[in-house]
């Protein structure tokens, strides 16, 4: 072979560009790691589970609520309220200084904040449990309304017919 140099050349530098992502991973370099703003007090799971599976958990817990209606689970003994912004964001309060932090970081864009109400801008005022209560309340308020609009009516064609 009359270019066996430039061959082994070229592989070598194949070899070095292809394996330079998972050499420079193998470093343990974390210095490029985002400064987050971390609550006191201990989360529902430990912090390396979190922060590997806090995904798979919210994903979980919106499959439970919303398909199954389920709104409770427990964790380490204790009953917890299966909801982002109930429970999670109680303790990590912002989601700049928090959440957004992490996934700029990691270069991705969870569509939770499609659905659930930014606590930056609002905090919730109410539990799910409260806003069930309530809206049992506004359901028997329209009823007992839809009553009394059909009672006027009966008493209104009974009026008619004498």
């Amino acid at each position: 072979m009359y270019n066996t140099g430039k061959v082994v050349l070229g592989i070598i530098v194949f070899v070095l560009i292809f394996s330079s992502p998972f050499l420079i991973n193998m470093s343990g370099d974390t210095s490029g790691m985002p400064e987050m703003t971390v609550p006191e007090g201990e989360c529902l799971y430990p912090k390396d589970e979190m922060r590997a599976n806090h995904m798979d958990i919210l994903n979980t817990w919106r499959d439970k609520v919303v398909r199954e209606d389920i709104r409770y689970t427990e964790i380490n003994g204790e009953q917890v309220e299966m909801s982002l912004s109930h429970t999670c964001m109680k303790c990590h309060e912002s989601r700049k200084e928090f959440c957004n932090v992490c996934h700029a970081y990691m270069e991705v864009n969870p569509y939770c904040w499609d659905c659930h109400v930014d606590p930056d801008d609002h905090k919730p005022t109410m539990t799910i449990d409260e806003e069930a209560a309530m809206e049992a309340a506004a359901k028997e308020c329209a009823l007992k309304e839809e009553e009394k609009a059909i009672q006027e009516s009966l008493e209104i064609n009974a009026e008619e017919e004498k």
